[in-house]
């Protein structure tokens, strides 16, 4: 009987390359809680004012406060260094960070509180109004405003906004599509931790951006999961803002909040990762399965 090769080592082969296709699709991502590392906050994040690593500044770990980044300016931004890569239609970039109120005090209907976006570049510039775009650059976020002055103490009524900007022009913050609950006020409390996740998908459309948000009450200490107090999701935006995110080679995430017109306020627990869609997944295990019954049907016909 003529030898033939054994197809195993070929499945094998096939296998990893699908498997590291996928990997390659789902990029970089980062994550870090801060504790006691100052070069933590200064080596993956580019500040444009208003931030200082704190080493008691952070979420409770078993009763202890930990470090965190200190919010000491009304209008900085940052930007985490870890590039996100093109990535395609249906992927999406999920960002979360837990947010530290401290003595927050609404000025009035429309100040900014925190947005949560991409930018397509690490470069942004100060701004009091939400995420603003270095020249060349595009920027996309979703976040809070204050819907109203302040009527009870302690208490901060919040609604959603959209944020974007390109090439360096102001922010412009803007109100939902029809039905996206744009104007759904919530509150929020002092001296509180919470937590917002973001998430930004690629529309199959290209230049449009499918985007969503929780804001959930982390208590005091931020060591224990309450309510969910706002959320939102499938929100479709085609700004030019988010069409250059859409199309840029690079994306970072971004945020920025308020100093809260008091004292301590504070970020911690930030992380970002890049998810590919299912069908990415699927076709690496498809190639898999297909190798696989490949060798199958050969190996049964060497033994007839």
């Amino acid at each position: 009987m003529k030898y033939t090769p054994s197809l195993l080592p070929r499945a094998i082969a096939a296998a990893t390359v699908m498997t590291a296709f996928a990997a390659v699709t789902a990029q970089a991502d980062f994550s870090t809680n801060f504790n006691a590392d100052a070069a933590t906050f200064t080596d993956n994040f580019v500040n444009t004012g208003g931030g200082n690593w704190g080493a008691t500044e952070g979420v409770f770990e078993g009763g202890v406060a930990t470090g965190g980044v200190g919010i000491n300016a009304f209008n900085g931004q940052y930007a985490n260094n870890t590039d996100l890569g093109l990535l395609s239609a249906g992927q999406f970039v999920s960002v979360s960070l837990f947010y530290y109120t401290g003595t927050l005090a609404a000025t009035g209907s429309g100040a900014k509180v925190g947005f949560v976006g991409l930018s397509s570049s690490t470069a942004m510039t100060a701004s009091n109004t939400g995420l603003q775009s270095s020249a060349g650059a595009n920027v996309f976020g979703a976040g809070l405003q204050t819907a109203a002055a302040t009527t009870v103490e302690g208490v901060t009524q919040l609604r959603w906004r959209t944020n974007t900007s390109s090439d360096g022009a102001a922010p412009t913050i803007s109100t939902f599509a029809a039905g996206a609950g744009s104007n759904a006020f919530f509150n929020i409390s002092n001296e509180t931790w919470y937590r917002i996740d973001a998430t930004f998908e690629l529309s199959p459309t290209v230049g449009t951006l499918i985007f969503g948000a929780t804001v959930t009450n982390y208590g005091a200490t931020g060591e224990t999961a309450g309510a969910v107090v706002s959320s939102f999701s499938s929100t479709a935006n085609s700004s030019a803002g988010a069409a250059g995110i859409y199309s840029s080679a690079s994306k970072f995430a971004a945020f920025t909040f308020a100093s809260s017109g008091g004292a301590g306020s504070a970020i911690d627990n930030f992380a970002v990762t890049a998810v590919p869609e299912p069908s990415t997944y699927a076709l690496a295990i498809a190639g898999f399965l297909f190798v696989l019954v490949a060798y199958r049907r050969r190996s049964i016909a060497m033994t007839k």
